[in-house]
């Protein structure tokens, strides 16, 4: 998974996983939505919510709480 780029106002990101680009979204309510996904299998769906949860420089921009 590669960072691609990020809009912290609109708390959104662009990653690039599996050769597609990917737009996340984060909400106030530690919500995280990806698009496209439905190409995802369930195996690559959870490997790609972990990348996404212990990404380091998401996590920095765009902080949670447990």
């Amino acid at each position: 998974m590669d960072l691609k780029s990020y809009d912290i106002s609109k708390q959104e990101c662009i990653i690039n996983f599996l050769n597609v680009e990917r737009k996340v979204s984060f909400s106030d309510n530690g919500d995280i939505d990806v698009e496209p996904i439905n190409d995802l299998n369930e195996q690559e769906e959870k490997d790609l919510f972990d990348e996404i949860m212990n990404d380091e420089k998401i996590n920095k921009l765009f902080p949670y709480d447990s």
